[in-house]
């Protein structure tokens, strides 16, 4: 965002096919570039990155978001590829005022502004690749606010820009070294952000919430103002204090005038950096609800060591069993336990094979006790000692094996990186493993206050028996499911038995009545002759072995046996239970 001073205006985008074509060529010329330069052998990776991360300026919008996307794969990606891409800002080109005020007014449904508006500025004073914000100040009530307009065909544009983004990257994942960056996810979260950052309508519910997950900390979020928003326009309180970017920049220029700042406003940097560390944990850990792009732009400075957090149109939430890993990750970092960090890590990784867990592994712990060992030496650069320092070289040792992360994981770490500019300004020395054990102490001291208010037990008696209840049908429908499988696999089972025992017990009949015929004539030949058993029985004038009449009678009565058990076994199996 900047000043209106330095701003240009420009007509609203295009959205004809030609601008498409032109943005195809642009980039098919880049990539021809780079290809003529890796075969000459002129190919600089830094020049390269810093030319794509100019056309993806140039282009403005979509492009921009998902080269900040990309740059997220610091694991697979060049360092100074992800460097640039870190770099992108968004060009300060607004569109013409009086566009803006028609928007205003057709939102409101008005024809004259002076009746909403006690004043508003036709020029805007800071623009992005979604809106432009004016100054104004309400009727009713009273206040100063920020008019936000959206950019007018931006959401065509998006939708353009983002099937031709879709296309590519469909064409260029037939690739086996491009496919593991896996930009199909990264297209999935741009999609999602597209959707959030062009209707105003998520940006004021946000900040509604916000507002409230925040109430009790010194942090502000501005109060917006409903009546007056709709998807296109957004009206907000006006917050009055150093923007953090400004801060940065006057430090590098003028150190003592910020000093004389601060001892005036009562303002502690280290205190301030402490308290935006923390209140990003507790977004991210307690609320599952945290502003995801927290650039120095995004941060007010006030009195007494407050700030305010502004531009939520993009905020971001985890999968829930994610975030338990997460937090019990972090956790373990705290406590120096770096055996169980890698273990956690693991968990929300995928591809990772069992022939090489356990070299992983100790890997991974070496990574993390270097990590620990630069956060405790003072005076060392803010990179180097970070969580993004321990987190990139974890996530080279996870790509060096082909283990895929977790896009909720890359989110996480873009977040860190966002806030990275402040920490560093405000808190250089910063010490990550005594914060996070700091924050896991306060987080069980408020969860524990929360418990033992007046009311919290019975919410919590009912949210178990509610938890039981959810289980209860989810297990009992998979059991019914599994009970009717089971079921369906035993009526099976028990008709292939009622066959082979009817047939068992048929064979067992015949082979009876043979050993009667030939045990007749064998010892009763007259009997045998009288009723022609001669020509009926198949063992006749073979040579069957001549027997006993005890023996006759010992296979006869073993063969009425089994005739007997096979009839019952029949009869059981075909019983319904």
């Amino acid at each position: 965002m900047t000043t209106s001073a330095a701003m240009t205006f420009d007509a609203p985008p295009s959205v004809a096919r030609l601008a498409t074509l032109r943005i195809v060529l642009k980039l098919t010329g880049y990539g021809l570039r780079v290809l003529g330069q890796r075969i000459t052998g002129r190919y600089d990776p830094t020049a390269a990155a810093r030319d794509l991360r100019e056309i993806f300026e140039k282009l403005g919008g979509l492009w921009v978001k998902m080269g900040q996307l990309i740059a997220l794969r610091s694991d697979l990606l060049d360092p100074a590829f992800c460097e640039e891409m870190n770099r992108l800002q968004y060009r300060a080109v607004g569109f013409p005022p009086e566009e803006s005020l028609r928007i205003i007014r057709a939102e409101l449904g008005v024809n004259r502004l002076e009746d909403v508006f006690e004043s508003l500025n036709p020029l805007p004073f800071a623009s992005a690749s979604i809106a432009q914000v004016h100054l104004a100040r309400l009727r009713k009530p009273n206040v100063d606010v920020i008019v936000k307009v959206l950019r007018p065909g931006v959401q065509q544009v998006f939708e353009r820009d983002f099937r031709l983004l879709k296309s590519m990257v469909s064409i260029i994942d037939l690739m086996p070294s491009i496919r593991v960056l896996r930009l199909g996810d990264a297209l999935a979260e741009l999609r999602r952000i597209i959707a959030e950052e062009t209707d105003f309508r998520f940006e004021a519910a946000n900040m509604k919430r916000m507002r409230q997950l925040l109430r009790d900390e010194k942090v502000l979020i501005p109060r917006v103002f409903r009546h007056y928003s709709s998807s296109r326009i957004l009206v907000s309180e006006c917050v009055w204090g150093v923007l953090m970017a400004d801060y940065i920049r006057v430090s590098a220029q003028d150190p003592e005038r910020v000093r004389r700042w601060r001892a005036e406003n009562d303002i502690e940097p280290e205190e301030v950096g402490e308290r935006l560390f923390s209140s990003y944990l507790r977004q991210l850990m307690e609320e599952n609800f945290f502003h995801a792009d927290l650039h120095p732009g995004n941060i007010i400075l006030l009195r007494n060591g407050r700030f305010a957090l502004i531009d939520l149109g993009s905020v971001g939430s985890v999968d829930r069993e994610f975030l338990g890993i997460y937090q019990a990750m972090l956790r373990s970092l705290g406590n120096q336990d770096f055996a169980k960090a890698a273990d956690l890590l693991l968990r929300i990784c995928s591809n990772v094979r069992a022939g090489d867990l356990q070299q992983i592994r100790a890997e991974l712990i070496r990574c993390y006790r270097d990590w620990a060992a630069k956060v405790h030496v003072e005076g060392l650069p803010y990179h180097e000692r970070n969580i993004l320092s321990g987190s990139n070289a974890a996530g080279r040792v996870l790509a060096r094996y082909g283990v895929a992360q977790s896009w909720d994981l890359l989110k996480l770490g873009r977040a860190w990186a966002t806030m990275d500019a402040s920490l560093n300004q405000l808190f250089p020395d910063m010490n990550y493993i005594k914060l996070f054990r700091a924050y896991f102490a306060d987080a069980q001291r408020r969860q524990l206050s929360r418990m033992l208010r007046p009311g919290t037990l019975r919410k919590q008696i009912g949210g178990a028996v509610s938890t039981l209840s959810e289980y209860n049908l989810v297990l009992s429908s998979l059991l019914r499911t599994q009970a009717i499988a089971l079921q369906s696999t035993t009526s099976k089972l028990s008709r292939i038995g009622v066959i082979l025992a009817r047939g068992m017990k048929l064979g067992t009949g015949v082979a009876l009545l043979v050993f009667l015929m030939t045990y007749l004539e064998q010892h009763h030949p007259q009997l045998a002759q009288a009723a022609g058993l001669s020509r009926l029985n198949p063992l006749s004038g073979t040579n069957m072995p001549r027997l006993s009449e005890m023996w006759w009678g010992l296979l006869l009565l073993g063969g009425f046996v089994t005739w007997r058990a096979l009839k019952r076994m029949q009869r059981e199996l075909s019983r319904r239970d």
